[in-house]
């Protein structure tokens, strides 16, 4: 072979090599191409479900939000409709007892305007009543002139321990005061002015002068008094009982004992009456005058409620009426 016809071998040689090696590359590239295009294919078949899933999970997600927005807007609609019955109840209930009160008011305002001619009325009465007073002590000035002299009065009081109040005092205290008596206050005692100031009232208007002395005795509550006066002339047991009966006999609280019985603490203990009686001594021509009564209720408590029941023109005992605390 001469030498072109190798020449001519070796390029047809290459040439076939070359040949089948495009034709191999071209059978592997259409391959991959369509092994990529059904790659392409399926993820888009994929990516496309994957939407439609997507779609379908978000449109449920999104019945499904709405179905528990109308359920929860019902349960508030259903409660503020329970709210706003409630409040209408309350309010109609509110009005009923505004009416109430208004009507109460009214009732109230007249009861008012009545107390207050009432009081208007009361306030003529003690008017009224002063000017009677005045004439009773104008009266009782006379009956005392003609009996005691006026310059002899001694009073004697033994008072119980509470007549000192409540205070924590060593002169109170129950070593100090069981098993013994004492006198206080002697000449000095703050009341004396009062005592002379009211018996002043019922002589002729002035104060008088008078010896009072107070003594502490070991008992809870109770004061009895003792006091002496010179007479002016000769009476008999049933002259100065008149003057007794003139002045105390209507008095609602006021217990004039019977001849030769002289007054106990312990009989008017815990009430609002007064027990007096009185003794003639005819060797020294004095009469001896007693009374108890209890300092807490009469002095003053129960007076106070006596007084009130006067001014308020309710019978004079209400309120007033419980036994004494004996036996």
């Amino acid at each position: 072979m001469t030498a072109i016809g190798v020449i001519v071998a070796l390029i047809v040689a290459v040439v076939g090599v070359a040949a089948g090696y495009f034709i191999g590359y071209n059978n592997r590239k259409k391959t991959a191409e369509a092994q990529i295009g059904s790659a392409e294919a399926e993820a888009t078949r994929l990516v496309n479900e994957a939407i439609k899933t997507a779609d379908q999970k978000r449109k449920e997600a999104v019945l499904e939000a709405k179905d528990e927005a109308f359920r929860l807007k019902a349960e508030v609609d259903a409660q503020k409709a329970e709210a706003d019955k409630e409040i209408k109840q309350r309010r109609a209930e509110i009005s009923r007892q505004e009416n109430r009160i208004d009507q109460k008011e009214t009732a109230l305002d007249r009861k008012t305007e009545a107390l207050e001619k009432k009081e208007e009325e009361l306030k003529k009465r003690a008017a009224e009543a002063e000017e009677r007073l005045a004439e009773i002590d104008a009266l009782r000035a006379k009956e005392m002139e003609r009996l005691v002299d006026v310059d002899t009065i001694i009073v004697d009081a033994k008072s119980g321990t509470s007549g000192a109040g409540r205070g924590a005092k060593v002169a109170n205290l129950y070593c100090e005061v069981n098993e013994s008596i004492k006198a206080y206050g002697v000449t000095t005692h703050r009341h004396t002015p009062e005592i002379e100031e009211q018996l002043g009232y019922a002589y002729d208007g002035t104060p008088l002068t008078i010896n009072f002395t107070p003594h502490l005795v070991p008992m809870n509550r109770g004061i009895l008094v003792t006091a002496y006066a010179k007479l002016v002339k000769d009476v008999s047991y049933e002259d100065i009982k008149a003057v007794y009966d003139k002045y105390y006999g209507k008095e609602r609280f006021v217990r004039v004992l019977e001849k030769g019985v002289c007054p106990e603490t312990r009989w008017v203990e815990g009430s609002n009456y007064v027990d007096v009686n009185f003794v003639i001594d005819p060797r020294t021509k004095r009469v001896v005058v007693m009374g108890a009564m209890d300092n807490l209720v009469k002095g003053a408590a129960g007076q106070a409620v006596q007084n009130m029941n006067l001014i308020m023109g309710l019978p004079e005992e209400e309120g007033l009426l419980m036994p004494p605390m004996f036996p």
